[in-house]
């Protein structure tokens, strides 16, 4: 399944927001240098770049050994892949900037409904301050946060949320990419 950086570029007349979601494990250093340095008009302050740590996604686009460890080791190409189409996804949404409105809402979601869970009660009982947990979902955050952006007329141009989900829905014996439910709940979206 194909993967996706998502952009949202955000311009006051004081200032600049860039919002990347990219659906990786992780956000490097050298990944976001290298994107940075491509960049013209953007500030270190400005840009926040962000992974849905799906489990399913490339790897190889590390300079630490740490981060390469558990894979064939740093490779070039996926790091200049990277680089490249996340750059084009930023320069396209500056390039798309028009006026809108933006709306922040926020939620909690039930235990009843199943988006969540704990996979690990023991290590989060070890918590300071944290409360015996019956069952796994009692053991989540449940509170669900939502920018989204309209255009003047309504029409959504897009949307962030914030709801803390691990992206290990895809099984662990996938060799396939693959966005996990961040990136299949924003597809949908």
């Amino acid at each position: 399944t194909a993967l996706s950086a998502r952009v949202m570029a955000i311009q006051t007349e004081e200032a600049q927001l860039i919002m990347v979601v990219a659906e990786l494990a992780f956000i490097t250093h050298a990944l976001r240098q290298a994107i940075l340095s491509k960049l013209a008009n953007v500030q270190d302050r400005e840009l926040l770049l962000c992974a849905t740590h799906s489990h399913s996604g490339p790897s190889g686009f590390s300079h630490h050994l740490l981060y390469n460890a558990c894979n064939y080791g740093y490779s070039k190409s996926v790091f200049d892949g990277l680089c490249t189409r996340i750059t084009e996804g930023i320069e396209r949404a500056r390039h798309a900037l028009q006026p809108a409105i933006l709306r922040v809402a926020a939620a909690t979601i039930p235990y009843e409904v199943p988006v969540a869970f704990n996979r690990s009660l023991e290590a989060y009982h070890q918590n300071s301050g944290v409360r015996t947990a019956a069952r796994p979902e009692y053991a989540t955050e449940r509170k669900s946060t939502c920018l989204r952006v309209d255009t003047e007329g309504g029409t959504p141009l897009g949307m962030v949320n914030w709801l803390g989900v691990h992206g290990t829905s895809v099984h662990g014996d996938n060799v396939l990419l693959h966005p996990d439910n961040k990136g299949m709940a924003a597809a949908a979206f």
